[in-house]
């Protein structure tokens, strides 16, 4: 009996590297576009705004961070061996370093696109009128400053049809 548990948890393990690896090679073609965008044959990285693919890589990038590190976490509890815990480390690592350029790369943008940029930008105050917090709608009676750890031991996990989610979702319910 305890055999046959020992195995299927091993192909459940070998199941999730499988996935985990497709995930993170995926992130790495994505890690790998961003760079040669961002470095298209010139020694200064080469960022703009204006670029809509390269926007769409980055979004990418960056929405993969909190999944990266929610997998390195589930990794280090066992959930995955430990070749590609390791995988997941340098991925992550990789993903974290690549966007840290990108930061500065888009910092020392030229001081004419920084210049026209802010001089168009609203004003402080109809930047705060936005926010409507004097006319006591819905969106602020509904706001509420607490504690969301209380109410997240109420609900129950999301469902997710993606294999990768129902996975950490499995893995993390009981945390």
């Amino acid at each position: 009996m305890a055999s046959a548990e020992t195995e299927l948890a091993a192909t459940s393990i070998q199941k999730a590297d499988s996935k985990i690896r497709k995930d993170l090679e995926t992130v790495q073609e994505k890690m790998d576009l961003c760079t040669s965008m961002l470095h298209p044959g010139a020694a200064t990285p080469s960022f703009s705004t204006e670029n809509t693919t390269m926007m769409n890589v980055v979004g990418f990038l960056e929405a993969c961070v909190p999944r990266m590190v929610e997998l390195v976490e589930v990794a280090a509890m066992g959930a995955v061996s430990e070749e590609v815990l390791m995988e997941c480390l340098q991925k992550n690592d990789a993903l974290q370093k690549l966007l840290a350029d990108i930061d500065t790369a888009a910092m020392t943008e030229t001081s004419a696109s920084t210049t026209t940029a802010s001089a168009a930008g609203p004003s402080v105050s109809d930047q705060l009128d936005d926010l409507l917090l004097d006319d006591g709608g819905a969106a602020a009676a509904n706001f509420t400053i607490g504690d969301d750890d209380e109410d997240d031991d109420q609900k129950p996990p999301a469902k997710s049809d993606d294999e990768f989610d129902s996975f950490f979702a499995e893995r993390t319910a009981g945390k």
